[in-house]
């Protein structure tokens, strides 16, 4: 996607596309997987696991030293560059809606007091559609619990 004007928007799209990864990460994992060159670690895909660590480094809620924070936009770039490479003409910005956020919430539906999922870390426009199969529920990106509330 290159380079966006604004942090706004900058923030929304980087919001964006950390839930998507977090919603599609074994998918995501499994196609760069199968396309690394041999010296490659098995199962892991170098760019997914720099994202990882740079989410899971980071102290919850965030709001940390801006100078020392890792530039996630700039990681879910290098990732949509190497989703593409890998095959996957949309990458990381073709499956996101930066302007969601004027839309339908995430989790929200006809029903009241639906329950939305939470981005354990305040940095991912958290999940929709989360299958309740294991609890707590975790983010595929940091291994944090995800918070649930309702609306």
């Amino acid at each position: 996607m290159g380079v966006v004007e604004g942090d706004e928007a900058r923030e929304r799209l980087t919001a964006a596309g950390l839930a998507y990864v977090c919603a599609h990460l074994d998918e995501l994992q499994d196609l760069l997987t199968q396309t690394l060159p041999d010296p490659a670690p098995i199962g892991e895909a170098p760019v997914l696991a720099r994202l990882q660590h740079a989410l899971t480094a980071r102290p919850v809620g965030a709001g940390s030293d801006p100078i020392q924070e890792p530039d996630l936009y700039g990681l879910l770039d290098e990732l949509h560059d190497a989703l593409q490479q890998a095959g996957d003409r949309a990458g990381v910005w073709g499956n996101v809606d930066p302007g969601q956020r004027g839309g339908p919430l995430m989790g929200v539906g006809r029903e009241p007091f639906e329950p939305i999922y939470l981005c354990p870390i305040g940095e991912c426009d958290g999940r929709d559609d989360v299958p309740v199969a294991v609890a707590p529920l975790t983010c595929a990106l940091t291994g944090r619990n995800i918070e649930q509330d309702d609306l």
